[in-house]
């Protein structure tokens, strides 16, 4: 992010910045266009509420599994090669999924998706990265692609809806395959080929403890949603994943070639950018999750009808992610982060109090609204700041990261509002939606509070370590570098 000296990775810069962007498009639609088409593949293939659960999370389990990993690949095999060999991974499985004859096939196929994904989305971000070497083009192709990346849950929403309605739910998986065609048949034509990290290796080892760990983790947070936390199966899950976990960082501070660089984990504000993603996560995926169920299932709404009243948050979201680099030009990429996760905890409040007055609607649109553009700001600053410590050969490892943190933070948010919700149904018998609104909201209120607390310890990090740098500088030295560092954050 701070090498100017680096050579573009794009033959057609434009070309690239759309094809890239569309594939964080491909990636983020998936995660939440089928949540809609779920009751119609239930009837038709007659799932069991178990494999319901997992036509969704399978996806999310290797997706957000492998992210680490495929970051990786891409500074090893070459970025290039990695996103044609994932947009043709994810074509055919979608492909598969779309004809599936039974729920067994369909949940296989998700299975290869998120695999697929976890190879496009960290080798997209890398390729932007690099493809930008200038400063201001490369603060503005990440604001597009912070546009897409956080309105696309939205849009998935109003696609899913729309593809399921009209054509029915095999529609919203097949609309997969011409996008990756797309990618497949343009990118040699807009991107150079990757040059390949010769004396980087892959060491299997931290990379299996990696996937254990962190699918463990989904797969376990999964079955407590489902199933009873006081059962051992997922509490046992946890628990492997999370001693994995243990083991991995034990083994990358050893590893000769570890997965993550460690001086990526040091390095302000690269660190605090991956705190403040993940604290964004907390709050996103519950609250999207949340406005959506209330929509459907309290205010009636059919699929389109509700997309379509999440239309107003995905346009905030991308009007404030394409104003947030000019507001990084100016200011820096920490004081837009947060500002953003401020606006988020605030907006999350906001509808948190609006499901707990009954969700009319006049007061959801102005909440969600505000909700949408501090989602522009927060993800697209914070990434900025997340990439910022990273060489050009190591863009694919931060990449990974960076996109690692978001989806474990909305994986674990997702599981504290649903137990909560079920929760507080479950003690407050006979109240039927109340009831439920009520363990919808007090779930996503703490997630706000997670969020502010990650704003907390970023804010208190980057305070530490602006004091260290002002303590070991002269005075004179300290206003010159503090004044040429600054429009390159």
């Amino acid at each position: 992010m701070t090498h100017p000296t680096a050579a573009s990775t794009a033959k057609r810069p434009r070309l690239a910045l759309g094809l890239l962007a569309g594939g964080q498009f491909l990636v983020v639609l998936n995660a939440s266009s089928v949540n809609l088409a779920l009751p119609d593949m239930n009837r038709d293939l007659h799932l069991t509420n178990a494999l319901s659960v997992w036509v969704v999370s399978a996806y999310l389990l290797t997706f957000g599994g492998l992210l680490l990993l495929g970051g990786k690949l891409g500074d090893l095999v070459g970025r290039r090669r990695l996103l044609l060999i994932g947009a043709a991974l994810f074509g055919v499985a979608s492909l598969a999924a779309a004809a599936a004859p039974a729920g067994q096939v369909l949940v296989v196929a998700r299975l290869i998706q998120g695999a697929a994904a976890a190879a496009l989305a960290p080798t997209a971000l890398s390729l932007l990265t690099t493809s930008f070497p200038d400063p201001r083009e490369r603060r503005r192709a990440i604001g597009i692609w912070g546009a897409v990346a956080s309105s696309g849950g939205a849009a998935g929403v109003l696609i899913g809806g729309t593809l399921t309605t009209v054509w029915g739910w095999r529609a919203v998986l097949a609309l997969n395959v011409p996008i990756a065609a797309v990618i497949l048949v343009l990118a040699p034509f807009a991107l150079l080929p990757s040059i390949r990290a010769a004396r980087l290796r892959l060491n299997v080892w931290t990379t299996a403890l990696s996937f254990i760990g962190i699918s463990a983790v989904i797969a376990g947070l999964t079955l407590g949603g489902e199933q009873d936390w006081l059962t051992p199966v997922p509490l046992a899950i946890i628990a492997v994943g999370v001693l994995a976990l243990a083991l991995f960082a034990w083994a990358e501070r050893r590893a000769k070639n570890p997965l993550i660089p460690l001086h990526l984990l040091k390095r302000w504000p690269a660190v605090g950018g991956d705190i403040a993603i993940l604290a964004a996560g907390f709050s996103l995926y519950p609250a999207m999750l949340v406005i959506s169920l209330v929509l459907q299932t309290e205010l009636q709404f059919s699929p389109i009808e509700a997309g379509l009243m999440l239309l107003p948050l995905s346009g905030a979201t991308v009007v404030m992610a394409l104003l947030t680099p000019r507001l990084i030009a100016r200011w820096g990429s920490v004081r837009p982060t947060a500002l953003g996760l401020t606006a988020l905890t605030l907006s999350t409040g906001g509808i948190v109090v609006t499901i707990g007055f009954g969700s009319p609607v006049a007061a959801l649109i102005p909440v969600v609204v505000l909700f949408g553009a501090s989602l522009g700001l927060s993800i697209t600053s914070a990434t900025t700041l997340a990439l910022s410590g990273a060489s050009p050969q190591e863009a694919g490892a931060a990449s990974g990261l960076l996109q690692t943190a978001q989806q474990m933070g909305g994986a674990i948010g997702v599981t504290v509002v649903s137990t909560v919700s079920a929760a507080v149904a479950q003690n407050l018998t006979g109240n039927g939606s109340p009831a439920l609104d009520l363990g919808r909201a007090i779930g996503l209120a703490a997630t706000a509070a997670v969020t502010l607390v990650g704003l907390a310890f970023a804010l208190l990090g980057f305070a530490n370590k602006s004091r260290q740098r002002t303590e070991s500088e002269p005075d004179a030295v300290r206003s010159n570098v503090d004044r040429l560092k600054q429009p390159a954050v």
